[in-house]
C-alpha cells in the first residue's frame, strides 16, 4: 500500500511494504573461494623479504621474536601468523606517536603551508577537514611526524583505533599528538587489506587496551602494537579477500537503504494513523451517538447542578475513604427511612 493512500483516508488491509532486495542478493552467499591459480605463501614470501631487509641493513638488522602460537588459533593452508612489526618497513619514523602538545602551539600556525593533521581526518576520514599549518622551518624541526600520501593515521584520543590512509591528492604535512602514523610493506601486505584488518573487531580488540583504574579505552603503546599476531595470506589472497569484503559490504549497504526506507514509511504510517484516529474517521461513527459538544454541555449542567445543591446546605457526598462498614451502615438507614416516608404518604 502507498503512503499516499494513508493520506487520503484509505486504510483498509493496510500492510506496510518492505521493498524486496534486486535479484534476492540477499538470500545466501556464496561460498568465498580462492581462484586456482599459483600462487606463492606467505611464509615463502616473508622469508624472501627478511633477505631483502637483511642485504640491504646488514649490521643494522634485527630479527624479531617468533610468534608464540601456542594460544592462537591454527590458520589455512598458505597463511602465516606474523607480528605487526614484520609488515612495517625498516625504516626510521615508519610508526610514529604525535608529539607533545607543547611541540605544536597555535603560535606555531601560519596561513597556509603545511598541513597539521588531527584526529578528525582519522575519524572522518577525511584528509580536507582541519585549517591549520606550519612552515617549512618547523617542519624539518618535527621531521619524526611528517606524513604523505599512502601514510596511515590513527586517532589516539576520545574515539580511538580508527584509522585513514592519506590519498594521492593528501598534502604533505604532519600529525598532532591525538594521532599515531604508520608505513606498511606493500611488498608483504596490500593497503586495501591492511584497512580492513585493522578496522576489524579482533585486531582492534587487541590494539585497545584498559587504562588502569579506570574502564576508559586507551591505544596500546608503539612497543606493544609491534608485537601484535597477524595472520597474514599471501598477497593474492589478500587481493581476492578485499574484493569479496567490498562486494559484501555493498550488499549491506543496499540491505541499510532497504530499512532506512522502510523505517521512514512506518513512521508516516503511524502519523497517518494518528491523525485519522483524532479526525474521528478511524473508527465506523454511530448516527444515533449525540455530538461531543451535547456530551460537554451536559457535563457542564451536571457540574452546575451539584455545585448549587451543595450551596443550598444539602449534605455532600462522603468522600471515598469512609469505610465501607460505616457507609453500608449509613445506606441501611437510609434505605429504612426512605421506606417509613413512602409509608406514611400510601397511608
Amino acid at each position: 500500500m502507498e503512503i499516499a493512500e494513508l493520506e487520503n483516508g484509505k486504510l483498509e488491509d493496510e500492510k506496510l511494504q518492505i521493498p524486496k532486495f534486486p535479484n534476492s542478493q540477499i538470500s545466501k552467499f556464496p561460498d568465498f573461494q580462492i581462484s586456482n591459480l599459483p600462487f606463492e605463501p606467505a611464509s615463502v614470501l616473508l622469508e624472501r623479504i627478511k633477505e631483502e631487509r637483511k642485504k640491504k641493513l646488514g649490521a643494522k638488522y634485527k630479527e624479531l621474536q617468533p610468534v608464540d602460537m601456542s594460544e592462537l588459533p591454527e590458520l589455512p593452508e598458505g597463511w602465516i601468523w606474523v607480528r605487526f612489526a614484520d609488515i612495517i618497513p625498516p625504516i626510521k619514523y615508519a610508526i610514529k606517536r604525535g608529539p607533545f602538545g607543547s611541540s605544536i602551539k597555535k603560535s606555531f600556525f601560519v596561513e597556509s603551508g603545511y598541513k597539521v593533521y588531527e584526529q578528525q581526518n582519522a575519524i572522518y576520514d577525511d584528509h580536507r577537514l582541519g585549517n591549520y599549518f606550519i612552515s617549512e622551518e618547523k617542519l624539518r624541526e618535527l621531521e619524526a611526524f611528517q606524513v604523505e600520501p599512502g601514510d596511515f593515521i590513527v586517532s589516539c584520543s576520545g574515539t580511538i583505533g580508527r584509522i585513514a590512509r592519506l590519498p594521492e591528492d593528501a598534502p604533505r604535512g604532519i600529525i598532532n599528538q591525538a594521532l599515531l602514523k604508520l608505513k606498511i610493506d606493500e611488498q608483504l601486505i596490500a593497503p586495501k587489506f591492511f584497512l580492513h584488518l585493522f578496522r576489524a573487531d579482533l585486531f582492534q580488540r587487541k590494539l585497545l587496551v584498559e587504562t588502569r583504574g579506570s574502564a576508559m579505552k586507551n591505544i596500546s603503546s608503539v612497543e606493544d602494537i609491534k608485537m601484535i599476531p597477524v595472520a597474514l595470506p599471501s598477497t593474492q589472497e589478500q587481493i581476492e579477500i578485499v574484493s569479496e569484503i567490498e562486494r559484501r559490504f555493498s550488499v549491506a549497504d543496499e540491505v541499510e537503504k532497504v530499512v532506512e526506507q522502510s523505517l521512514k514509511q512506518a513512521e508516516r504510517l503511524r502519523q497517518s494513523i494518528l491523525k485519522r484516529a483524532f479526525e474521528g474517521k478511524l473508527v465506523p461513527q454511530d448516527p444515533t451517538d449525540p455530538p461531543a459538544i451535547r456530551l460537554l454541555e451536559e457535563i457542564r449542567k451536571q457540574k452546575e447542578n451539584a455545585a448549587a445543591t451543595t450551596r443550598k446546605g444539602q449534605r455532600p457526598l462522603r468522600r471515598a475513604s469512609e469505610p465501607a462498614s460505616v457507609l453500608l451502615e449509613r445506606i441501611k438507614k437510609e434505605k429504612e427511612r426512605q421506606t417509613a416516608k413512602d409509608a406514611r404518604k400510601r397511608s
